[in-house]
């Protein structure tokens, strides 16, 4: 006989609440704007955390800071991705050998997730495309990966 399945709630964590009121001017707020993907951008790495997805499995994500068009400086792109799964290790192999690390080296069995301090400031050339949304904003994502090398040659066409 299967077994029942049991739906979980997710854990609420109390908050204690000192009374005190917190009063924002909200007036100021600014949203930016997803980054125009008719352009190349040249990013580098700002974060990388591996951990755990919600679902138990392995994750990896990371962030790419623009560096140039200068008027486009410090805007990220982020991505999480999973380390479980051939599609997004895929993605992760480009992203690697963008930011310099030979794909010899990569496309092996025990390859070793490279540590945070190796690849901060590694720099790629990235191509964005905008998701669209209605519920939390259009954003931007990275569509595609390419060495930090080309930048000067695709960011002119």
């Amino acid at each position: 006989m299967p077994s029942k399945k049991v739906k979980e709630e997710p854990m609420v964590e109390k908050v204690e609440r000192t009374g005190e009121e917190i009063t924002v001017d909200m007036t100021q707020a600014r949203v930016l704007e997803p980054l125009d993907p008719s352009r190349p951008y040249l990013c580098a790495v700002s974060a990388w955390k591996p951990g755990k997805s919600a679902s138990g499995g392995r994750k990896l994500h990371y962030e790419l800071t623009a560096v140039e068009p200068v008027e486009m400086a410090n805007r990220k792109v982020m991505e999480d991705i999973s380390l479980d799964n051939e599609f997004t290790l895929g993605r992760l192999l480009q992203l690697l050998t963008a930011i310099g690390f030979p794909k010899e080296d990569i496309k092996k069995k025990n390859f070793i997730l490279p540590k945070e301090d190796d690849v901060l400031g590694l720099q790629c050339t990235v191509w964005v495309r905008t998701q669209m949304s209605d519920v939390y904003g259009d954003r931007s994502r990275i569509r595609r990966l390419r060495p930090a090398s080309v930048y000067g040659e695709v960011a002119t066409v």
